[in-house]
């Protein structure tokens, strides 16, 4: 990380490391967060799709749904 100040501030202060550290503190605790929110979610829609046979029908529906969104843009 590099941060441009006049020459006479070459060190950080005190308020750019604790802001550093609570910014790393904060998105450690969301990732801790999501792992039991979205793990349990990924694991019922891979059974979901085990069970039904339906992987070939969900990847047809997210390939047309990125056609259609890409449209615009062509």
């Amino acid at each position: 990380m590099a941060l441009i100040r006049p020459s006479g501030q070459n060190r950080p202060t005190l308020a750019v490391l604790w802001g550093t550290a609570l910014v790393a503190v904060g998105l450690s605790r969301f990732v801790q967060g999501l792992k039991p929110g979205l793990c349990p979610l990924g694991e019922a829609m891979a059974w979901d799709f085990a069970r039904t046979g339906s992987l070939m029908r969900h990847f047809l529906c997210v390939t047309v749904l990125m056609i259609e969104g890409m449209l615009p843009y062509l």
